[in-house]
């Protein structure tokens, strides 16, 4: 994947996207996601639906929090890495 390699030029530390639980984490935002993508398109009143999304709202902040919290890469110690 060229993203880590372009941006371990640029910043010192960056995220860790070869942690098990990196994509793991994003599979399930997205999966919730599409809940809410089902929810919005309901004939439901807007109440319910605040009510229904609250929750699955909350789960995807959780993850990509979690997600931001999985301890980084140190991009000082690869610049000096040959590939």
């Amino acid at each position: 994947m060229e993203f880590p390699n372009t941006a371990a030029r640029a910043f010192p530390l960056i995220l860790n996207t070869n942690h098990p639980e990196f994509f793991q984490r994003l599979e399930k935002c997205s999966d919730l996601n599409l809940k809410l993508a089902e929810i919005y398109n309901s004939n439901r009143s807007p109440v319910v639906k605040f009510c229904q999304k609250l929750p699955l709202i909350a789960s995807i902040v959780g993850h990509l929090l979690q997600t931001y919290l999985i301890k980084p890469v140190d991009a000082e110690l690869l610049r000096g890495t040959v590939h």
